[in-house]
């Protein structure tokens, strides 16, 4: 089968594309990931009895598409709203991902999909990879890829991209981030709403409680540590890892309640300089396109990489690769 489209990440920006690229009229899409489910950075840990988000711990709206769409999903019971300062922090119901996997439900999509290369053939493209230690390959007739920009430059080493943009992709540079999960035999010593985003130590970026939050039963606390403190410590073994943030985290709960701990290792977490248009187009012939939360369009103001950016993203790259088809 030639697809008329194949998006390599099952992230929102993924998942967004493929549901505007089907609202166009365009049937054949494949939506490939690496992963268990769709989500990427919308991730959620189940851990004994309680849920514990790791990536995204809520999402806001700044733009009059985003808020259409929350509206919907907020009618379809699918988010809520966690608290306001002074504008609204949404969450999904049973943590984020599952927002991701809602949207995924008429997606055509391949998991356990590792992609390793794609290459240009006469009308299209050629992706291929490992699936469940097997080799596949995917033809299409356009690719979309959401990966991070280092890991989608990897994938298209062999396609001569327009200059300018690759110069581009290849200025795109990102943040780790380490993100420590502990789980606790009571209440955690973080205050309503549950989250803490300022007057922070310099070695952490966020923490967050997922039972206050009301994903989890039980009290898991998430610590996000910032980004350079996340870069120069992400070679260390889980171990150090574990114990430097088990340190600086002791002001947030007692020691003693402690009953488990896991971390969770992002390579590639957060864009250091976005770019300001929703995608890239590669330059080729055939529409290859790069998107995600990295990338800003043009309605949305502010400079940050987060959920609303990667929504934004998806559904630009989504029209444009429909216009080429078409």
């Amino acid at each position: 089968m030639i697809y008329d489209a194949v998006i390599i990440g099952g992230g929102l920006t993924g998942v967004m594309a493929a549901r505007k690229l089907k609202e166009r009229g365009i049937s054949r899409v494949l939506v490939v990931d690496k992963g268990k489910s769709t989500g990427g950075r919308m991730a959620t840990r189940r851990i004994g009895s309680g849920r514990a988000d790791h990536g995204a711990q809520f999402f806001t709206v700044r733009t009059d598409r985003m808020k259409s769409l929350t509206e919907e999903w907020l009618r379809k019971g699918w988010v809520s709203e966690w608290f306001r300062d002074p504008y609204p922090r949404y969450v999904a119901q049973e943590g984020m991902n599952r927002l991701v996997r809602h949207l995924a439900e008429e997606v055509n999509t391949e998991l356990y999909t590792k992609v390793l290369e794609v290459n240009q053939t006469e009308g299209g493209y050629t992706v291929s990879g490992e699936q469940d230690g097997k080799a596949v390959q995917f033809q299409s007739r356009s690719v979309i890829v959401t990966a991070p920009v280092p890991q989608a430059l990897d994938m298209t080493a062999g396609i001569s991209l327009f200059p300018e943009a690759e110069d581009t992709l290849k200025k795109m540079h990102y943040w780790p981030s380490l993100v420590l999960l502990v789980s606790l035999d009571g209440p955690s010593g973080i205050g309503e709403p549950g989250l803490l985003k300022t007057d922070l130590p310099e070695e952490v970026d966020t923490v967050a409680d997922n039972r206050q939050k009301g994903i989890s039963q039980v009290t898991i606390v998430s610590i996000y540590a910032s980004g350079p403190w996340s870069e120069q410590h992400f070679d260390l073994a889980d171990e150090d890892v574990t114990e430097r943030l088990m340190k600086i985290g002791r002001r947030w709960f007692d020691p003693e309640s402690v009953t488990g701990v896991q971390l969770k290792r992002w390579r590639y977490a957060e864009v250091k300089q976005t770019h300001r248009e929703g995608f890239i187009d590669g330059g080729r012939s055939d529409s290859l396109v790069f998107a995600g939360d990295a990338f800003i369009t043009e309605e949305d103001k502010t400079d940050r990489s987060r959920v609303e950016s990667a929504v934004l993203s998806g559904l630009a790259a989504g029209e444009y690769t429909a216009r080429r088809l078409k």
